[in-house]
């Protein structure tokens, strides 16, 4: 009887997710730490950084942040989409990685710059009114993880040679997304955490409200956007 030998890549690599319900959680956790774990490691660095003698502020030059912006975002969605592609069974490893890289680089810069002009518009030059901070800041951020879901979503399908399941993907995970950050900024909200309330800015509310909300999109939207990529797999064989 002949052994087969396997290389140490091969018993490296993560195993198809055996259904669905372990693709969602397995996609939605690992987009959870490669999409949105980046940014309090940055924050981070730059907080113990500043804490030195010499002062060094990582933000100080425009060039070095924004290059810590694409190496964290492009990076963070090039091993989301490597992880995707193999706990869904997909053979196109390194067309999802590239794939979820420059898409979410594009769209969350282009939410973050759309995110700044309507703060500006909405807060500081009153055009919502007396609307309070914390319900703009609820509308704008549910629309814009909706965006950057479906966005990705789209483009996964894409990627895929996959009209249908592309459409499927955007709206299904752009809605999970959008859903579970409102869900996690109303829960904070009633636990005391008021984007723009009381003492808000000394204890970085909106920072923390921010990243909180953006976790729970990533695994909600990468979680749903997984299990229906491994459903699509697993009904048609590759």
């Amino acid at each position: 009887m002949s052994e087969a030998v396997l290389s140490p890549i091969t018993l490296s690599r993560p195993a198809r997710a055996p259904s669905a319900r372990a693709a969602f959680w397995r996609g939605g956790l690992t987009a959870m730490l490669y999409l949105t774990g980046g940014l309090p490691l940055v924050f981070g660095l730059a907080f113990l950084l500043s804490r030195l003698p010499y002062h060094i502020d990582l933000f100080e030059s425009p060039v070095l942040g924004m290059a810590l912006f694409v190496g964290v975002t492009a990076g963070g969605g090039w091993l989301w989409g490597r992880s995707l592609a193999r706990l869904t069974g997909r053979p196109e490893v390194n067309a999802l990685a590239w794939t979820t890289a420059g898409t979410f680089l594009a769209v969350v810069f282009s939410a973050a710059f759309a995110l700044g002009q309507l703060e500006v518009f909405l807060i500081e030059e009153r055009g919502a009114g007396n609307a309070p901070v914390s319900l703009i800041f609820a509308a704008l951020f549910t629309l814009s993880s909706f965006c950057v879901t479906a966005g990705v979503g789209a483009a996964l399908g894409l990627a895929l040679r996959d009209g249908a399941l592309a459409l499927d993907l955007a709206w299904r995970g752009g809605l999970a997304g959008a859903a579970a950050f409102l869900a996690a900024d109303v829960s904070q909200h009633l636990l005391g955490r008021v984007v723009g309330g009381p003492n808000a800015e000394a204890t970085f509310t909106m920072i923390s409200v921010m990243l909180i909300g953006h976790a729970a999109a990533a695994l909600a939207g990468g979680g749903v956007i997984a299990a229906r990529i491994w459903t699509r797999s697993a009904a048609v064989p590759q």
